[in-house]
């Protein structure tokens, strides 16, 4: 039966099905808990696992859950620690194990990449290239480029102090 409805959602959301399967195959909490013992410096694991952690962040980063409270009460099984503890440790995450994470997962999804031939060839040989995509610019658009600044406009950053509508 699980068959038959992954086959069903495959046909009719191959792309999202494809991002779940590899996200199941990568982080797998048996492989994702000896990496973080590995990785974290100052952290330690008492009563909640990084693999707990990280389910509860892809749970809500993909939109199956509005937010970490959310994902703690639906839970499949009971998190032996409170809601507080969950806080501190994702607030006490290293920036280290954050840029390991992103390596590791690169390194994970590699073997994917490459059976699926779905490498990129660089848009420019030699050189690092990062596209802006102009959404932060707002109406930068029409205005002079000595009035585009690296900071956001008054009215975006906090509207209930803005006196002026000029900026939108």
């Amino acid at each position: 039966m699980l068959t038959s409805l992954l086959e069903r959602f495959a046909e009719n959301f191959p792309i999202p099905t494809m991002a779940r399967a590899v996200l199941e195959r990568s982080f797998r909490p048996e492989l994702l808990d000896p990496w973080f013992k590995t990785v974290a410096q100052d952290q330690y694991t008492r009563r909640v696992l990084f693999s707990t952690l990280f389910e509860l962040m892809r749970q809500v980063v993909t939109r199956q859950q509005p937010s970490v409270h959310a994902a703690y009460q639906g839970a499949r099984k009971a998190i032996p620690a409170s809601i507080t503890a969950v806080y501190e440790k994702l607030n006490g995450l290293e920036a280290a194990v954050s840029a390991a994470l992103v390596a590791y997962s690169a390194e994970q999804v590699t073997p994917v990449i490459d059976a699926l031939e779905g490498a990129r060839m660089p848009l420019l040989e030699g050189y690092r290239v990062k596209i802006l995509d102009g959404n932060a610019l707002g109406h930068a658009s029409t205005a002079s480029p000595r009035r585009v600044r690296a900071v956001p406009r008054p009215c975006r950053a906090r509207p209930w102090r803005c006196s002026s509508r000029r900026w939108g």
